[in-house]
């Protein structure tokens, strides 16, 4: 799991892919976010679990049972 501060408050959150979620963080000028989520170890093809509640973003990698 992942917590990565936000510049504004935002109340929202879903299931998508990385970079989708990348797209929607550099649209609404989260560029810090957007720096701090390609610095971690997830894929930007990984289908992530993400929520953004107040100043924080959490995102969550989900990964399908074998």
């Amino acid at each position: 799991m992942h917590s990565i501060p936000l510049f504004r408050p935002a109340s929202c959150g879903g299931r998508a892919s990385l970079s989708f979620l990348l797209r929607k963080l550099a649209r609404a000028g989260e560029t810090a976010a957007l720096v701090a989520l390609l610095g971690t170890s997830l894929s930007t093809s990984a289908r992530v679990r993400w929520a953004m509640l107040g100043h924080v973003l959490t995102v969550v990698e989900v990964r399908h049972a074998a």
